[in-house]
């Protein structure tokens, strides 16, 4: 569970960057036989269109600091570890 626990941690910490001191974080958890869906948005202003499908590409970020390696470590673990998508 710790690399679990990161990947909840990070995705928080990218939704409270993406909000930018102000908005509201939502969690769902649902479970559905044996699989179970975490879903954590935010009220942030979003990523452009044009740059969705780059953001689990290492090095890729939006943001003015990182190496952009967060959500690429995030995906690896959910899928690796946990068998998820």
């Amino acid at each position: 569970p710790p690399l679990f626990d990161w990947v909840i941690e990070n995705l928080i910490k990218n939704a409270l960057d993406a909000m930018q001191g102000a908005g509201s974080i939502n969690f769902t958890i649902a479970q559905q036989s044996d699989k179970v869906t975490i879903t954590i948005a935010d009220s942030g202003k979003g990523i452009p269109k044009h740059e969705i499908a780059k953001v689990f590409d290492p090095g890729f970020t939006t943001k003015k600091r990182g190496w952009g390696l967060g959500l690429t470590l995030t995906k690896r673990i959910i899928e690796y570890y946990h068998k998820g998508s």
